[in-house]
């Protein structure tokens, strides 16, 4: 079963990757497709009550 999320969170976390700052664009560019050591990332991700702007979830 799938563990629902906070919909005002999920919507501001959304918003977040949509519009992201320059620092986390270029942060980004250098985690994204498995670039860092093989492991996947993800952006903004609610881990309530907060959101995390970028998770390892293998690390985890």
């Amino acid at each position: 079963m799938a563990l629902r999320i906070n919909a005002r969170l999920g919507q501001y976390a959304r918003d977040m990757r949509r519009e992201p700052t320059d620092y986390e664009r270029r942060l980004w560019s250098a985690l994204r497709a498995s670039q860092l050591g093989g492991f996947k990332f993800r952006r903004q991700a609610v881990i309530e009550p907060y959101i995390c702007d970028f998770l390892c979830p293998s690390i985890g």
